[in-house]
């Protein structure tokens, strides 16, 4: 019987003893295991993306070797277009958002272009320039919108990426919601409701929405009222104000696509890649996909810069935009540089990148 007790105890004894003679082996097998099983995922996602092994491996390359630049920049826009199922012109660009990411520092830097920005090349606001060049034949509004940055802002934009609301609402509901800290609370009384544009009474076509301040999980319905929001009392009504909540919910988006929830959850990346395959306009190549991939992961620990084009001086920033008289501009509510000066417009903007 005191055999018959013993003989555990000394299998267990040798199992320690064996760990403890091998624990080097054993933690690079487990190590082994994981990094085998962490690649197929990954050689499974690239292979879902088309992109083939040889391209795959820009992902571990350094991003600057791979990705088309100036001066050490690349630039990435993005539009946020309504969608096909507005009643109204459902590829004008409600949103537009520069994201400047500069190689040497990992540093990555925002600029809200405002909508009724001024091309005057085209005689036309900046939010309708995808517009017109998605009329051409061929479809030319990523080159349109590209050369009118360019014009305006004097930034050389490398990638174009147009998403539109219904795929913005989608991946934010995908990702159960993101959390905005609210700078400011507000309320608007005029928010419209989808598909109710032509309803009678007029006040049938609104809703009001109301944001407090402070820290808010959101929906993707919310989340885009709150990107959208546009007669707000108060500052929050202006169009400034909307492109600062814009630069607000990038860097709550960043942060959760960042976050392990996400980065380690197969499913989740696969459907967010569903969405985007779906509905992303792009020209961006697809054996690209890894370097930005590594452009976005290596800027994680770098909070966002932001660049603001306003007509009034705040937080240090001046004035470089003005409102001129409609009758010079087709009788149309634009913003041009300030004293019609475009080239001191840019070289703030260029300044401002450099600090």
């Amino acid at each position: 019987m005191k055999l018959k007790r013993l003989r555990p105890a000394r299998v267990k004894i040798a199992v320690v003893h064996f760990i403890q003679s091998h624990i080097k082996i054993i933690g690079l097998s487990f190590l082994l295991i994981i990094l085998l099983i962490g690649l197929v995922k990954l050689k499974l996602f690239f292979k879902k993306l088309n992109i083939v092994p040889q391209h795959a491996i820009t992902l571990f390359q350094d991003p600057v070797d791979h990705l088309n630049h100036s001066d050490g920049r690349t630039n990435l826009l993005l539009l946020g277009t309504k969608g096909e199922n507005q009643t109204d012109v459902s590829d004008l660009a409600d949103t537009i958002i520069l994201a400047s990411f500069l190689h040497s520092t990992n540093q990555i830097t925002i600029i809200s272009i405002p909508r009724d920005l001024w091309v005057d090349s085209l005689k036309t606001k900046i939010n309708a320039v995808y517009h017109y060049g998605q009329q051409r034949d061929p479809p030319a509004g990523i080159s349109l919108i590209q050369a009118s940055i360019q014009e305006t802002l004097g930034i050389p934009i490398h990638y174009t990426g147009v998403v539109n609301f219904n795929s913005f609402v989608q991946a934010i509901d995908l990702l159960e919601g993101i959390s905005v800290n609210i700078e400011n609370s507000f309320t608007d009384k005029l928010f419209p409701i989808p598909g109710q544009e032509n309803a009678y009474p007029i006040e049938n076509r609104y809703e009001t929405i109301s944001f407090n301040q402070g820290l808010q999980t959101m929906t993707g319905e919310t989340a885009l009222k709150f990107v959208r929001s546009r007669h707000a009392e108060g500052e929050e009504g202006t169009d400034f104000a909307r492109n600062k909540r814009q630069q607000l919910l990038i860097k709550a988006l960043r942060q959760k696509l960042l976050s392990t929830d996400v980065l380690f959850n197969e499913s989740t990346r696969s459907s967010l890649l569903n969405i985007v395959q779906e509905n992303l306009v792009t020209n961006v190549a697809t054996d690209d996909y890894p370097s930005l991939i590594h452009l976005l992961v290596s800027s994680r620990d770098n909070p966002f810069k932001s660049i603001n084009l306003s007509t009034e001086s705040e937080d240090g920033s001046l004035a470089i935009l003005e409102n001129p008289p409609r009758y010079l501009y087709q009788n149309q509510w634009v913003l041009i540089a300030k004293d019609g000066n475009w080239e001191a417009l840019k070289q703030y903007i260029q300044n401002q990148l450099n600090q």
